[in-house]
């Protein structure tokens, strides 16, 4: 077995719990099964209902990086009809799309309705019953669907950092396709030389290379002055409609090589992912009014945040990211414990910590992933602030004081799990 495989599989987290490496974090007792965090998300959308009932839908502080929008104009709503939004706005929004990925006049483009969605679909048309290569960061995860589309086709899924990515290693896995992590959702990061280079000796192994470029797309260009997507060299590349300053629906802007575009838009229609008609008209919209100085000023509200919780835990447990700081779930748990004298008799794990904490300051109408995330998502607390995000929470020192408070509570009940179980799952 590849040692890379191996130490993945048998890995711990530093209170000896074992780790899932399908979503690369621990699971507990709570939370032990995807189920559970179905129930979890469930519990949190129930919670922003009797929200919005008190106090209407504007309130929110939303935390996701993921604004989530749905940017139409009055005048658009006869557009959406399904029949007539792709022939009104699909040609300019693949003019516009294939600009923001830095393709090309000959590139295909397909607009589905996720990233995740469009993973799957790679992984089954190019990794079927083969091996597939999962590409990241030093330290980082690629995304939980390369595990669930691996598993539907029938593929293992190699996961390997660029810096291990020989040609010795090629030679010994033989991979089919390859997803490249650009960023991960921990905001570990490859720059556009580590993914062209990645992309130029898997192209000469011949194999078909996916960028999941879904915050790396604006991140690279926007903070880092290097090049878009499609100009790293890789086959297709795939970013979130919604996330990054972005601000539309959800969805996926997939371009690249158009005969692959072409496969990918059959398998999107036939297995019902493609993005429909309302979907298609708001991330025009979205892409029209995209500027990169929103998104600066986002990632601006994360640095004020940040600085707020290193004066409340410390610069040992929150560590700065490009969009806004985060604490990683084993950091929480050693923040809770220090809070509660090192008891843990319960076993709570370091991902029910964060998912207690994210439904704790739900109450004050504060969206994180750890509440209303997917299944698989990650469990860290990672706070990237959309627009309006800290006047909604009544401003940056108030929204640290809201997490200060949630950790209280945990460490105050981490030996009731009753009260723990009901807090994240109701």
């Amino acid at each position: 077995m590849n040692q890379i495989a191996a130490t993945l599989e048998t890995s711990y987290d530093r209170f000896g719990n074992p780790i899932d490496i399908t979503v690369g974090y621990a699971r507990g007792n709570i939370l032990a099964t995807p189920l559970d965090d179905a129930k979890r998300m469930a519990h949190a959308w129930d919670r922003t209902q009797e929200i919005i009932q008190a106090q209407g839908p504007n309130g929110f502080a939303i935390l996701t990086g993921n604004a989530g929008n749905f940017p139409l104009n009055t005048g658009d709503v006869p557009l959406c009809n399904e029949w007539i939004a792709p022939g009104v706005a699909a040609g300019r929004l693949k003019e516009l799309a294939l600009d923001h990925l830095g393709g090309r006049s000959e590139h295909g483009f397909v607009l589905f309705s996720r990233t995740a969605a469009v993973i799957v679909a790679w992984i089954m048309l190019y990794g079927r019953n083969a091996t597939v290569l999962s590409i990241v960061p030093d330290g980082g995860h690629g995304h939980s669907s390369i595990h669930f589309g691996a598993a539907a086709a029938g593929s293992k899924v190699v996961e390997v950092t660029r810096s291990n990515l020989t040609s010795e290693f090629l030679q010994e896995h033989k991979p089919s396709c390859a997803v490249i992590t650009s960023v991960t959702s921990s905001m570990e990061e490859l720059s556009d030389e580590d993914i062209r280079s990645t992309a130029t000796r898997l192209r000469k192994f011949g194999c078909p290379t996916l960028l999941d470029d879904a915050y790396g797309a604006r991140i690279r260009p926007i903070f880092h002055n290097q090049q878009r997507s499609l100009q790293t060299g890789v086959d297709v590349a795939v970013t979130n409609g919604d996330k990054v300053g972005l601000g539309g629906p959800r969805c996926a802007l997939v371009g690249g090589e158009a005969a692959l575009i072409n496969e990918l838009s059959v398998w999107a229609a036939e297995s019902g992912t493609d993005a429909r008609g309302p979907i298609v008209v708001a991330m025009l919209r979205a892409l029209e009014a995209f500027t990169p100085e929103q998104l600066m000023r986002d990632a601006a509200d994360g640095a004020v945040l940040g600085d707020e919780l290193v004066s409340i835990f410390g610069r040992k447990y929150v560590q700065p990211g490009t969009l806004g700081p985060k604490i990683l779930e084993e950091d929480a748990m050693d923040l809770v414990l220090d809070r509660c004298g090192g008891s843990n008799p319960h076993r709570i794990s370091p991902s029910e910590v964060t998912a207690a904490i994210g439904l704790h300051i739900l109450g004050r109408g504060i969206i994180t992933v750890n509440s209303h995330g997917q299944p698989g998502a990650r469990v860290s607390l990672r706070l990237k602030p959309t627009a309006g995000c800290l006047e909604a929470s009544g401003g940056a020192v108030a929204l640290a004081g809201a997490f200060d408070d949630a950790f209280t509570w945990v460490a105050e009940n981490l030996h009731r799990p009753q009260a723990i179980e009901a807090m994240i799952l109701g």
